[in-house]
């Protein structure tokens, strides 16, 4: 016969079995008060006080109960369960491993030491746990679920795909499946699946704060933007205040160019958490958009100190330095930035390495770096290389078919290609503003324009394949608003990098790079994952339905004295360098009365050259700063009033250069050894001036303090600059066309006679 004690503690548990958990707790209180000891009352009022979510509580109850029975294993079982989810993991771990020390064969007893291990972040000894689970009871999906979370941990995603899409088979209504199922797909890069895995998570559970962050990270890794966006605000609506989904809402702005309100976000994130290092860092980036580049430096410091590991900070601060001429750490954080490379860390864009260290090897690993966190988009279908038409179609793809150095000196070249030879397609991948007007030649210039900036990069490769295009050309590599996902999708079956990025994109992706033997001299191809399609003359073209304008001007308006000689630096400020500016300071204490005509800057910049130069001894009043100036035509009249333009390095002047040079002023350069560093080189060798071209800081103060003493050879230097057969080397158009055209040809019969991508020469033309 049962004692009045059994009979309540079976009331009890009758009342927590049918889910009357008040009145259960009442029942073993009332036990408890007269047996405070008794441990079945005591394992009971535990079980109670889990299932009302008072774990800690009912820990309490099971280490007593577990002083009379320390070796019952479901007792240690409870105890370890409620730890855990009261959130003592280390102190519940003891516990559990006693559990399967005592009762080997329990899968649940393994599969919650698993648990416990992978929450402690012991992964390995998690994983080995949840095999011996999987031992006993194979095919099970939680078993499967929580090793597939293991194997993501450990950063396994291949082995955690094949782990959770078993697990997704066996019970496709298991929402933390789906959760982990797109985890495993986005750490292999496939982010159209990882999407399709949240979204089922989703349909289980449509209120879960986790799903909508991660489905929005996948669209934002997907540049999908829009839907990044309502991703963000969806999750937002749930949990308001989550610092990491403000950071991530505000990073989504940004790459919607609504860089107000994702400064607004960052900042509503710092408020409530000053110390929040993602949201430093969007805040920082997107002041450096903004042009705010001292905010800049100071937000990313912030996001430095406060422990920021995002992608391209280092690369970000150092960048944000230079654009206002703060040069102070910048030697600690190259020496970092060069160590973090060489690690393979995402440390610095590769486009913003060239301005910084001349080092192809070093560029070439952080191309490979940039290029590994790609989209891993599906693949298309094969491209079929043959084909009927007489006609090659080849398509250039830019971010900058507008007002921009790249679209506007390809005009021409557009204009002249051979249409009897060629089909010539635009595609735009971003949009130009509303008063520009180099986009409405170029839409007038191809044969077929494509507005394709709200399109994804797999849809613009579709569009690419639709069009049967035989060459892709890419005229943005890895700079601003790049789209190399489309390439690496295959847009064509010959791709190439051309103009636009001075360097490799780091994969066999891109077939060819054109380029000219100076630029890429043959000791220099190995570091190019791109073959080397070589011009005859410098890769570089121009423009020449640009002119002149002949309209009145002199020195006083342009606030030029007038008997001074002029060095001119029209670089971009990011490219000037503490060493730059030491070679012109000496250039100029020799040079005595001379001026230095800059590209004005930004009001910080301004300030830190004058206090550069004069901490060097040279005053503010030798250090002009020209205003800019609209007019293409009245920009090119005014370069003639420089008397010698002064190569920066290790990033020469580009389309500068050619500016400076058809309109007839000399420019001196130091050639280095990366393609970005060899471009005044190439010029000056298609100008026959090899002369002009130094190899190092000495030789380069002395051939300027030379020069800048010897008018003679500065009016032979303009006349030679003038000479019509020299001009053509550099300036004729019709024949750069007819070269690049010759190096499209010899793709286009490589790839139709299934040769290997190799070397090639343009044939010159007569």
């Amino acid at each position: 016969m049962n004692s009045p004690i059994d009979v309540l503690i079976g009331q009890g548990v009758q009342a927590l079995q049918n889910g009357q958990l008040e009145n259960a707790n009442a029942t073993l209180d009332r036990v408890l008060k007269a047996y405070p000891t008794h441990p079945p009352a005591l394992y009971v009022m535990g079980l109670i006080k889990a299932s009302l979510g008072h774990h800690l509580e009912a820990a309490q109850y099971f280490k007593k109960a577990l002083k009379a029975n320390g070796s019952d294993p479901g007792l240690l079982y409870n105890l370890a369960q409620a730890l855990s989810s009261g959130g003592k993991l280390a102190e519940a771990l003891p516990y559990i491993e006693k559990a399967t020390k005592i009762d080997r064969t329990n899968w649940v007893v393994w599969l919650s030491y698993g648990r416990c291990l992978l929450g402690l972040s012991r992964i390995a000894e998690a994983t080995s746990a949840l095999e011996n689970a999987l031992k006993l009871s194979p095919n099970n999906p939680q078993i499967l679920v929580t090793k597939g979370s293991a194997l993501n941990a450990a950063e396994n995603y291949d082995l955690a795909l094949d782990c959770l899409k078993v697990a997704s088979n066996l019970d496709p209504s298991n929402f933390l499946c789906w959760l982990e199922l797109g985890l495993a797909c986005s750490g292999l890069r496939q982010f159209p699946e990882a999407i399709t895995a949240v979204e089922k998570a989703l349909e289980i559970n449509p209120h879960d704060e986790r799903a909508w962050k991660n489905l929005g990270l996948y669209f934002l890794y997907s540049k999908r933007f829009s839907e990044a966006f309502a991703a963000f605000e969806r999750a937002l609506e749930l949990y308001p205040l989550d610092e990491d989904l403000l950071a991530a809402k505000a990073h989504v702005l940004r790459e919607l160019k609504l860089l107000g309100k994702s400064l607004e976000v960052s900042e509503k994130a710092i408020e409530l958490n000053s110390k929040h290092p993602n949201a430093w860092f969007n805040k920082g980036i997107t002041l450096l958009l903004m042009e705010r580049y001292r905010e800049a430096v100071a937000s990313l410091g912030l996001a430095i100190q406060y422990g920021a590991n995002n992608d391209y900070l280092l690369g970000a601060l150092t960048l944000a330095k230079k654009r206002i001429a703060d040069w102070k750490g910048i030697s600690t954080l190259l020496e970092q930035i060069k160590n973090e490379i060489n690690q393979n860390k995402k440390v610095v864009r590769s486009f913003h390495l060239m301005s910084l260290l001349d080092d192809p090897l070093l560029h070439l690993k952080a191309a490979r770096i940039e290029v590994e966190s790609l989209p891993n988009i599906p693949s298309l279908s094969p491209i079929i290389g043959d084909k009927q038409d007489k006609r090659i179609r080849i398509g250039y793809f830019s971010a900058d078919f507008y007002d921009h150095p790249v679209g506007k000196i390809i005009a021409e070249m557009i204009e002249l290609h051979n249409r009897d030879q060629f089909e010539v397609h635009g595609f735009s991948l971003a949009g130009a503003p509303e008063e520009d007007q180099v986009r409405p030649r170029l839409r007038g210039l191809f044969d077929h324009f494509y507005d394709l900036e709200n399109f994804s990069d797999q849809e613009v490769a579709q569009k690419a394949r639709d069009c049967n295009l035989d060459i892709a050309i890419d005229l943005s590599g890895y700079t601003n608003d790049n789209r190399a996902t489309i390439f690496a999708n295959r847009a064509a079956p010959v791709q190439v990098n051309f103009l636009g990025y001075p360097g490799t994109m780091g994969r066999e992706f891109i077939d060819y790079i054109v380029a000219d033997e100076v630029i890429i001299p043959k000791e220099n191809q190995a570091f190019f994952a791109e073959k080397v399609a070589y011009l005859p003359n410098s890769y570089l073209m121009y423009d020449t339905t640009q002119k002149i304008s002949y309209e009145p001007l002199n020195r006083k308006q342009l606030g030029l004295p007038e008997a001074s000689f002029v060095f001119c630096g029209f670089n971009n400020g990011y490219k000037i360098s503490s060493e730059v500016i030491d070679s012109w300071s000496k250039i100029m204490a020799k040079v005595e009365g001379s001026v230095l005509w800059l590209t004005q800057g930004n009001e910080d910049f301004n300030k830190n050259i004058w206090r550069e130069f004069a901490d060097r001894n040279i005053p503010s009043d030798r250090i002009i700063f020209a205003g800019r100036v609209d007019s293409p035509n009245e920009h090119l009249a005014r370069l003639k009033f420089a008397d010698l333009f002064l190569d920066a390095w290790p990033y020469n002047a580009h389309s500068t250069a050619m500016d400076f040079s058809y309109a007839g002023v000399p420019l001196i350069t130091k050639i280095g050894q990366s393609f970005a560093a060899r471009v005044g080189a190439s010029l000056l060798t298609s100008l026959e001036l090899p002369s002009l071209i130094t190899s190092s800081p000495e030789e380069y103060e002395t051939l300027a303090i030379s020069l800048a003493k010897d008018s003679a050879r500065l009016s032979e230097i303009r006349s030679h600059l003038a000479n019509d057969a020299i001009r053509e080397k550099l300036f004729n158009i019709k024949k750069y066309t007819e070269a690049l055209e010759n190096l499209y040809q010899q793709m286009y019969d490589r790839n139709q006679g299934h040769l290997p991508v190799e070397h090639l020469y343009a044939i010159k033309s007569a």
